[in-house]
């Protein structure tokens, strides 16, 4: 019949079909068995392509994007058979009649399918890992990286010096140091790229900012990866492990290390930065700090201060930040503008943050209106406070104690530009209890010190012995800190002041530490009442004498300072009631008799 044939075909189908399905099932143990052998020799290969890798990658290589796919891909193969295979073997256990006859045929040729699928792409695993040509590539990490950078002003010399000492073989640290806000990064970074231009002759320049507190595992950290050692060589680690790690790239290289911002001084070797010798390539280390002392302990063979700007540069800088639509607004303004440059005193940073406070006023009037406010509450211009008295505050925050942190404060109640000699000062610091009796060994070794932190500046010379002074915006910065960041009135400092009214010096009976130079207080009706003050100067004053019973109310003063006022012929008798008064200096006054009371 006809309609057989058809039937048959199509039963033939079937039951080849269910032939294979048969033939799958039958032989998924065998298959396991298989799945398993590949598995091992998959792991073996794995363990290989490791090793070879790892030997690549001790040359300074990175392994193949190619090669780390592979290893992810592997790793998540063996999680699947591992799977697969205990999943099989519960399956196995449901066979009936002793024989393979398992209970549910339809689910366990699905497994069996899938145990072929695997062994599939493990062994096409197998023999990708068997062919790789290369695991690894050289490392290319960018030889420089660009800093931004404004255009700098007045950096040539120093920046001229310091790249010749970069062509010194025989010079491997630079120190570079000064005041803050002068510009040291700023000279640090055009270095930086002035590497960009080609034929250097370094594999590598690597800028690192150190900053306070020094991090030594934030330094090596910015240090990895510069250098792309890939994380699983350090993340986790311990400083030990990662300081090795640095030392055993960078020892390859000649390489460039800048470091920015070093506050205190660190073991470069802990860190990982070899010492820098013959058989290091001549490579470099160039650094800044506000600390001439850290250029001696981070063993710079060579120390550049950057110095303030001329006041050409001083007055360029300036008028750039202020804009030529602000000085091209009034014909006045551009001499006013001078002024101001001059009076910040080639500082860069001032230059910079007051520029922007003046750069909106547009009239002759805002300006001197802004200019007063400058001299006379310079804290309270937008800027001052955070954009640059915060800034240079971290030098005062370095000093190593408090006593030297009151001698830095104390230099604020003398008046800007002021010279000082260094013995006068000890004298101060001495009488106000600062320093041991007489010590004059600790005083100067307080001066030393201060000047090493670019707090404290020698004298203009020539003088005979030395005289010190204080840049005028250190000084404010230091009268701002003396009088806790301006909220309280500690310290008042009043220079050539025509008439001090009488209600003004009644708002200073809190105050700790009054300056009078070349300033003159009207007529009181009553003795001052100044029951916490410790310091009095009032010097180059036109004053014969002071009323009887002025020094009355100052129970605890400990300073008086009434040299220079050469018209002073006498005291007030009461002087003698000061009982704790340990230092009076009546130099240069016309006083031949002291009261019978002292």
């Amino acid at each position: 019949m006809d309609f057989v044939s058809p039937v048959l075909d199509v039963a033939s189908l079937i039951c080849n079909c269910v032939g294979q399905r048969a033939v799958k099932v039958r032989r998924l143990p065998q298959n396991l068995n298989s799945l398993r052998s590949a598995m091992e020799e998959l792991k073996n290969l794995n363990e290989d392509v490791t090793e070879r890798v790892e030997r690549e990658e001790s040359l300074e290589k990175n392994r193949t994007h190619v090669v780390d796919g592979w290893f992810q891909r592997a790793e998540a193969m063996e999680k699947e058979v591992n799977e697969l295979l205990a999943k099989c073997d519960e399956e196995i256990q449901k066979k009936c009649l002793g024989t393979y006859c398992p209970r549910n045929c339809h689910a366990t040729y699905k497994l069996a399918k899938i145990v072929q699928e695997k062994m599939d792409v493990v062994a096409a695993l197998q023999t990708e890992g068997n062919n790789f040509q290369e695991v690894a590539v050289p490392l290319r990490c960018s030889q420089v990286i660009e800093m931004p950078l404004e255009k700098p002003v007045g950096l040539d010399s120093p920046f001229h010096e310091v790249w010749r000492l970069l062509q010194d073989e025989q010079v491997g640290t630079i120190g570079i140091y000064g005041m803050g806000g002068v510009g040291k990064t700023t000279l640090l970074k055009k270095i930086n790229n002035k590497f960009l231009t080609p034929n250097n002759n370094f594999d590598i320049v690597i800028w690192v900012v150190i900053s306070k507190p020094t991090n030594l595992r934030k330094i090596q950290e910015t240090l990895l990866s510069r250098l792309q050692i890939p994380d699983d060589r350090w993340k986790n680690r311990s400083e030990d492990e990662m300081a090795a790690e640095i030392y055993r790239v960078l020892k390859t290289k000649k390489f460039v290390l800048l470091l920015d911002d070093i506050w205190e001084p660190f073991n470069l070797l802990q860190v990982g930065i070899p010492l820098l010798s013959d058989r290091i390539k001549k490579s470099k280390i160039v650094f800044t700090t506000r600390s001439a002392d850290v250029c001696g302990y981070m063993e710079a063979q060579k120390s550049i201060k950057v110095e303030c700007l001329e006041e050409a540069e001083a007055l360029s800088l300036f008028q750039a930040k202020v804009g030529d639509d602000t000085l091209n607004s009034h014909p006045d303004i551009p001499k006013l503008s001078e002024i101001i440059a001059k009076e910040c005193k080639g500082l860069p940073l001032a230059l910079v943050v007051i520029a922007r406070a003046m750069a909106r006023a547009k009239t002759p009037e805002e300006w001197e209106r802004k200019m007063q406010r400058l001299r006379e509450y310079p804290d309270k211009v937008l800027g001052m406070e955070n954009d640059l008295f915060r800034v240079l505050a971290f030098s005062y925050d370095s000093l190593p104690d408090e006593a030297i942190k009151s001698c830095f404060l104390y230099y604020s109640l003398l008046p800007e530009d002021y010279e000082i000699p260094s013995r006068d000062l000890i004298g101060l610091w001495i009488g106000e209890g600062f320093l041991d009796e007489c010590d004059r060994i600790q005083g100067q070794e307080i001066i030393e010190s201060l000047k090493d932190a670019c707090l404290l500046e020698n004298g203009t010379p020539p003088f005979i012995e030395e005289y010190l002074k204080m840049h005028d915006v250190i000084h404010d910065m230091a009268l701002w800190l003396a009088c806790e960041k301006g909220k309280k009135n500690k310290f008042v400092v009043e220079y050539r002041v025509e008439l001090i009214r009488a209600h003004e010096v009644k708002e200073w009976r809190n105050t700790q530490r009054i300056s009078l130079w070349g300033s003159s207080i009207e007529e009181l009706r009553e003795p001052p009442y100044f029951p916490n003050t410790e310091t009095f100067l009032a010097s180059h004053q036109s004053i014969e004498s002071f009323p009887n019973g002025f020094f009355t109310n100052m129970p605890i003063i400990r300073v008086l300072d009434l040299s220079n006022n050469k018209q002073l012929m006498e005291l007030p008798a009461e002087i003698g009631n000061l009982v704790t008064l340990q230092y009076l200096n009546l130099s240069n006054t016309s006083i031949e008799y002291l009261p019978v009371e002292l």
